[in-house]
């Protein structure tokens, strides 16, 4: 599997209006105070497909799905999706390219991939309780061998800060209301206004 993460000091470009908002807003989900958002954008290979992913509590086992309804289209063959979760570390265990054949849709062609475990510590990421959680923009690449059915995979992460641009188009109500952490692979999430806080100190 590779990772690979992109420099994110253009984030100052989000507009201070947007992060007091953030700021301002109780921590409450629903009544759920141990439920965060994840936010993540999804990327797929051609425009007949549709990407998705499961990912998986690696203390509860608590499986969180993927679903359209969910998301928004986000650029080229891409979706950006909200979906509230137990607050936690997760892993992702499954993905599943869909086909629209016509009308139809079809997994068929390209069987699940499904995960029991993450690979190494590195392989998860943590959801804060009481926020809005980026992931990151995910991509999973799939290739066939030659003369083989073995298929390689890899999972391509990066931090866009379009991505959180795109948050406060399509999800106003709630990029207004909670604060926005990032949470990259293997590493503790933290609040965007702490990144852009330690960001700015080593920038002087």
């Amino acid at each position: 599997m590779t990772i690979r993460f992109s420099t994110f000091l253009c984030l100052f470009c989000l507009s201070a209006s947007d992060l007091s908002l953030a700021e301002q807003s109780p921590y409450e989900i629903a009544g759920q105070l141990d439920h965060g958002y994840l936010l993540i954008r999804i990327l797929a290979s051609s425009s007949e497909k549709i990407a998705r992913f499961e990912f998986t509590s690696y203390g509860t086992g608590y499986v969180v799905k993927i679903r359209p309804e969910t998301c928004e289209s986000a650029g080229s063959n891409a979706r950006i999706c909200l979906v509230i979760l137990p607050s936690g570390r997760y892993f992702w265990s499954k993905y599943e390219s869909e086909y629209r054949i016509g009308l139809e849709h079809s997994t068929l062609q390209d069987p699940a991939i499904r995960r029991e475990a993450p690979s190494s510590a590195s392989d998860t990421f943590e959801i804060i309780a009481g926020a809005i959680n980026y992931i990151g923009d995910w991509e999973m690449r799939i290739r066939t061998e030659d003369f083989t059915a073995h298929r390689r995979w890899s999972v391509e992460i990066s931090q866009n800060k379009k991505t959180l641009e795109r948050l406060f188009e399509h999800f106003p109500e709630y990029a207004n209301q909670y604060e926005i952490y990032l949470s990259m692979m293997g590493k503790k999430a933290v609040s965007l206004q702490e990144f852009l806080r330690i960001v700015a100190e080593h920038s002087d």
